[in-house]
């Protein structure tokens, strides 16, 4: 009996092996490269400097995708890295900041496109529905996911579709300009807004990410990043969430001197969208121009973070 079960430890830990062989396997030479991938998270290189990096949604993420990152650092004369990922709320995108960081990686701006909707539900944090599509299974970020209470479900259906044969059928970024030019219609946008909030604007959810947010705020004030925060171009008028948004963002101007520029309606022509609220190529180079190019130009003297008075 006591060599049956010796035999049983043994098979699961040969099995157990072939396992982690396998993913060294495909780390090697399935991994997908910066220039392949949609999610650039999952391609963060080590010990590198940029001018600054970005966070938020799929919105800020168009400043990378289409081949626009070319553009607008042609424009600005700097270099950035884009940790944006479609639906990430806050929790999600200060476990991309910390795992930027625990790189080796160095930046001294931080620039976070945030939109209301990330901080009214769980499917943009904690229960993040985007992770387990794309991205290989990288054990220090897997850590900080396990760290910051990401749910089991995301979790393992992260490590199965890195082992799923969709996962090695790529899906290389989009290199052509967006040109997709935004029509109105109000039964698609209407469907759009219910797909960004499919818990609705509970003020409790608010509450609850607004102090994730804040545990960022800290993430960068230990790691003596300055913090921008804007509020992206979009066709959107009236935004659920949007005055409490502005609200959180005007305490922390106020108690931490941290900037917050409003850019949400600045942009009000059709041809500068793909649809209600992304920006296309020709709508991403006006933004640079007109709005990123001024930022970069004084946000070394922004300002430093000067207390603790967190919120």
């Amino acid at each position: 009996m006591l060599r049956f079960y010796r035999n049983i430890a043994l098979l699961s830990l040969l099995n157990i092996g072939i396992f982690f062989v396998i993913l060294f396997v495909i780390h090697l030479f399935f991994v997908q490269k910066h220039w392949q991938s949609d999610y650039d998270v999952f391609t963060i290189p080590n010990n590198q400097t940029y001018q600054f990096i970005i966070l938020g949604t799929s919105h800020s993420q168009n400043f990378t995708r289409f081949n626009n990152q070319h553009i607008v650092e042609k424009i600005l004369g700097e270099h950035f890295y884009n940790l944006s990922q479609p639906n990430a709320g806050p929790l999600m995108e200060k476990i991309y900041l910390q795992y930027f960081l625990n790189k080796g990686n160095r930046t001294n701006t931080v620039i976070y496109f945030i939109d209301p909707q990330v901080l009214y539900t769980d499917l943009d944090n904690e229960n993040y529905n985007v992770l387990p599509l794309y991205g290989e299974v990288d054990f220090p970020l897997e850590l900080l996911l396990i760290q910051n209470h990401i749910s089991f479900e995301t979790q393992l259906s992260y490590f199965k579709a890195y082992l799923s044969l969709k996962w090695f059928i790529k899906h290389p970024r989009p290199n052509e300009p967006d040109t997709d030019i935004y029509k109105p219609n109000a039964t698609f946008d209407k469907a759009r807004l219910s797909m960004m909030y499919p818990s609705g604007t509970n003020e409790t959810t608010f509450n609850h990410y607004a102090q994730t947010l804040n545990d960022l705020v800290l993430l960068c004030h230990n790691n003596h990043l300055k913090l921008i925060f804007i509020l992206p171009p979009t066709f959107i008028k009236n935004y659920p969430g949007m005055d409490n948004l502005k609200l959180l963002l005007e305490q922390y101007k106020k108690k931490q001197g941290i900037p917050y520029y409003d850019y949400s309606q600045v942009l009000r022509d059709t041809h500068l969208y793909s649809n209600i609220d992304h920006l296309n190529t020709a709508g991403i180079t006006v933004f640079a121009q007109k709005y990123m190019k001024r930022l970069t130009e004084y946000k070394n003297s922004l300002y430093n973070f000067s207390g603790t008075n967190y919120l």
